[in-house]
């Protein structure tokens, strides 16, 4: 579970913003930063990128997507950015005006299936994956309530002794009789092929 709130170190200007979308531009509540907002740019990334600080000092950054992105590639893609700031130069903007959020639903965080983890004596996959994240960012701050909720299926287990041998795995699959020498069935099975329970 995860619960932050961000206080803004000056209250920002309330500004209306056409927000584009696939079907149009769409009128949008803003807000406005005068101060406490830095603007720069990254060598690898065409719309500046904005830092704004908050009265913990944590810091709210953002820029324009240029692709829809979630998981692992959402976070290697502001690594890439943010590693690329290393010479800042500052925008010429005098403000920043970013949209304000209300979002509270469900998230897509499938990619984490199959994901194992495993301790001493256990391994285990991710078998579901779901999140839940209410995010506001207002005139007031920055607010993000999230939780996520994993269900685990055993993939191998190892007791004391004698620990079975679990196919897990795409495998290969023969058939064997008797006086041929060859096998007679011959198959690489993968998921699509299995049983589902």
């Amino acid at each position: 579970i995860l619960a932050l709130d961000l206080k803004w170190l000056q209250k920002p200007e309330l500004n209306k913003i056409l927000f584009e979308t696939d079907e149009g531009a769409k009128r949008v509540q803003g807000l406005e930063f005068n101060k406490h907002v830095s603007i720069y740019k990254s060598r690898c990334h065409k719309y500046p990128v904005v830092r704004i600080k908050t009265r913990t000092g944590d810091y709210l950054w953002l820029t324009v997507a240029t692709e829809q992105l979630q998981g692992f590639e959402l976070s290697k893609k502001i690594k890439h950015i943010k590693k690329n700031m290393n010479s800042l130069k500052r925008a010429n903007h005098s403000s920043v005006i970013m949209p304000q959020i209300s979002f509270e639903g469900f998230v897509d965080i499938s990619w984490m299936e199959g994901l194992r983890i495993a301790d001493k004596r256990n391994e285990y996959a991710i078998d579901s994956a779901i999140e839940y994240v209410k995010l506001a960012c207002d005139q007031e701050g920055c607010s993000v309530k999230a939780g996520a909720g994993l269900e685990f299926i055993p993939v191998s287990v190892v007791p004391d002794y004698h620990p079975p041998l679990i196919i897990d795995q795409p495998f290969y699959f023969w058939i064997e009789r008797a006086q041929c020498e060859h096998p007679i069935v011959e198959a690489y099975i993968d998921y699509d092929s299995l049983k589902k329970i």
